[in-house]
């Protein structure tokens, strides 16, 4: 994997979804997320976004 300066992640869920769905998923996307910065080298910038979409 290339190395990148900077780094946008979207995290934003429907709050429609159930609670044990929005709650499996934020554990799937933080699993995802420990992963993947795992793989990047030099990284200089990380956005996360977290906003409820309707």
């Amino acid at each position: 994997m290339p190395c990148l300066d900077s780094l946008y992640i979207d995290l934003s869920h429907p709050s429609s979804y159930e609670t044990a769905v929005v709650d499996e998923r934020k554990e799937k996307m933080e699993e995802i997320l420990i992963n993947m910065i795992g793989d990047l080298c030099n990284m200089i910038y990380i956005f996360l976004s977290s906003k409820t979409i309707e």
